[in-house]
């Protein structure tokens, strides 16, 4: 059966949209708020890097969501039969598997669109100065 792998999946997608939507609006600490509030002539990096972290971070949540919302479709879809109420243990144990590479392959996907974002607003910072 592949409902259970369907339904942990669904559910670990949305733990993990979660995580990284919490984790970017956890990322703007107290001094960048500040940072943010006052005027400056030039630009901090570190501000910029928060908010660049917070919106890829964002980014790969929504998607993460969208997933949870498709797969959890695709389960309600999905015509019961009596012995779908188990659980397959080996499903699991591949979900477990697939929800570890998922999440490394975010990890690094999240790291790649930063450095990309951070050179592209850092040009156009040099070019307004």
């Amino acid at each position: 059966m592949v409902r259970t792998l369907i339904q942990f999946l669904a559910l670990t997608c949305s733990l993990l949209a979660s995580f990284f939507l919490i984790k970017g609006s956890l990322g703007l600490k107290a001094n960048d708020i500040a940072e943010l509030a006052s005027t400056k002539f030039d630009y901090n990096p570190h501000v910029m890097n928060n908010l660049i972290e917070q919106q890829v971070n964002s980014e790969i949540g929504f998607i993460l969501l969208l997933c949870s919302f498709i797969l959890q479709g695709i389960n309600m879809l999905w015509p019961m039969r009596f012995c779908d109420f188990e659980i397959n243990k080996t499903e699991m144990i591949i979900g477990i598997v697939i929800v570890l590479i998922i999440t490394v392959r975010l990890h690094f996907i999240s790291k790649n669109k930063i450095l990309k974002k951070q050179k592209e607003i850092k040009i156009l910072l040099e070019r307004n100065s």
